[in-house]
């Protein structure tokens, strides 16, 4: 093997020995076995009975669609959900009903509530789709108004915690409901049993849809033999790049911030007074190597300082801005890489959600690169319907409304329903109000995207210098780092977000 052949992740997905071997079914058994060690050693609970599923689906791949529905709805009673369970005991103690819901099983009547809601608003939208002409935003709008219905109007507590329960649980499904209505004027839309199969799928229960709707996975199913092996060495081989991607973040985890463990928590690696120790199941075993730097403060204690009148280095806060970024988008791509590795293993040809963002040498580029399906979400339920609708005599006018229709109101609306107990305990105006600072991030986002993509259809990348072509991931990086200040709002006031971000200037 040469220098230039090398790879980090062998290439077997393009191997014509392991292409074949994976139709066997030694082949299946073994890779579904050594699929499993691996998310075993990423630490992924209930792995084992992840495992299983995959085994089914190499086993009977034309039943998939089948199993995919068996799966999910087992894995949702037994796996980790976001339903919070106990903040909705508590909104049900304080009201004086007698229900106290410690598993999903138990939390199932709220469940198959919220399904049957889905099952008659999809039915009303496919049987009278002359009057709801926009399903999706009669659905978005009717939850909002539900919302704000729950935080002022005078009901009784019990009324009005059932009511917040259910609009908790089917918020969980929101998204997924709206692609079901978005597939609903298709000529054959799937069956939406196998819809429900893919509502908070077993290898991502959460409200993000990876990936994207049911006519989509239909779209991307392996259809032979063949297409089905050489998806799921895809996913392993995906499996393989999240290995190294974990052993990166915990190198820089340790030498930034002191710590970093590996193969689920049982070696450990401190960095003590700037000398890297390793240890195993906690106990000591030796010196690594000595640095000339001790460890830096957290994002967070940087942040605190700089809010207290007291703020570090300015040069500090960079490089702690920069590592706290790029350990973000490390993690993003290290969760995201494991999700479609297993979505592929089921027979599911799915795109990367981060596919090198660092390469990126735009800002639209990028916020395409690093969270695909989240970008997708937004792209179908706010950019389409805003720019196939108004100014069409206006093409850069279309363009700017669609962009700021899904970078900012869309990007803003999913947090806001998503963070959904912040209205519960301020209240809909209240907790708009608290979200001030994701708005001047959303805002902000959606005019730098515009304007990244209408200087794109003036200046092709061909066409730039060589060092502009160098220097372009450079700005991107340093915008978004930036930028993400103001991701994570603060009821108090923008004022902290603002203070951290004097502390980067010399001034």
């Amino acid at each position: 093997m040469t220098f230039m052949s090398f790879s980090l992740v062998p290439q077997i997905d393009r191997s014509t020995r392991w292409i074949n071997f994976a139709q066997t079914l030694l082949g299946s058994v073994f890779i579904v076995a050594l699929f499993a060690l691996l998310l075993f050693l990423h630490g992924i609970s209930l792995w084992w009975l992840i495992s299983l599923y995959l085994l089914t689906f190499s086993l009977w791949p034309a039943q998939r669609w089948t199993i995919l529905l068996a799966a999910t709805w087992s894995f949702l009673l037994v796996g980790p959900t976001d339903f919070k369970w106990h903040r909705i005991n508590a909104l049900f103690r304080e009201a004086g009903i007698n229900w106290q819901i410690q598993t999903t099983l138990e939390g199932l009547p709220l469940i198959l509530i919220a399904m049957l809601f889905a099952t008659v608003w999809i039915f009303l939208a496919r049987r009278y789709s002359r009057v709801l002409q926009r399903p999706v935003l009669s659905l978005l709008s009717f939850y909002l108004v539900l919302m704000a219905f729950a935080s002022y109007a005078p009901i009784t507590a019990t009324i009005q915690a059932l009511l917040w329960s259910f609009l908790v649980v089917f918020g969980q499904y929101l998204w997924f409901v709206c692609y079901s209505l978005k597939e609903c004027r298709a000529p054959r839309p799937v069956p939406l049993h196998r819809q429900f199969s893919h509502y908070l799928p077993f290898w991502y229960p959460t409200p993000i849809p990876y990936p994207k709707g049911s006519s989509y996975l239909k779209r991307i199913e392996a259809k032979t033999a063949l297409e089905f092996a050489v998806c799921r060495l895809k996913g392993l081989k995906l499996l393989f790049w999240a290995l190294w991607l974990n052993l990166f973040s915990q190198s820089i985890n340790t030498i930034c911030f002191g710590y970093g463990e590996f193969l689920v928590g049982k070696m450990q690696f401190k960095n003590i007074s700037g000398i890297i120790q390793f240890f195993y199941q906690g106990k000591y075993i030796s010196d690594i190597i000595a640095l000339p730097f001790n460890v830096l403060p957290s994002y967070e204690a940087a942040f605190a300082y700089a809010v207290s009148g007291n703020p570090l280095a300015w040069q500090m806060n960079w490089g702690i801005l920069i590592i706290d970024f790029l350990q973000f988008l490390i993690e993003v791509a290290f969760a995201s890489h494991i999700i479609i590795a297993v979505i592929r293993m089921c027979g599911f040809n799915a795109l990367r959600n981060t596919y090198r963002p660092l390469a990126s040498k735009s800002i639209a580029e990028f916020w395409n690169r690093y969270f695909y399906y989240f970008k997708e979400l937004l792209v179908e339920f706010f950019f389409y319907p805003t720019f196939f609708r108004y100014f069409k005599r206006y093409p850069v006018l279309r363009m700017y409304a669609g962009t700021m229709a899904a970078a900012f109101f869309g990007n803003f609306l999913f947090h806001f329903i998503r963070d959904i107990w912040f209205v519960i305990e301020l209240g809909f105006f209240q907790a708009m109000v608290a979200f001030h600072t994701y708005f001047v991030y959303s805002f902000v986002l959606g005019n730098v995207i515009f304007l990244s993509q209408w200087r794109q259809e003036k200046t092709h990348v061909s066409e730039m210098g060589s060092i502009s072509r160098f220097l372009a991931p450079v700005r991107v990086i340093g915008f978004y780092c930036l930028l993400t200040i103001f991701v994570d709002f603060r009821r108090e006031s923008i004022s902290d977000n603002i203070a951290f971000l004097m502390s980067l200037f010399p001034f």
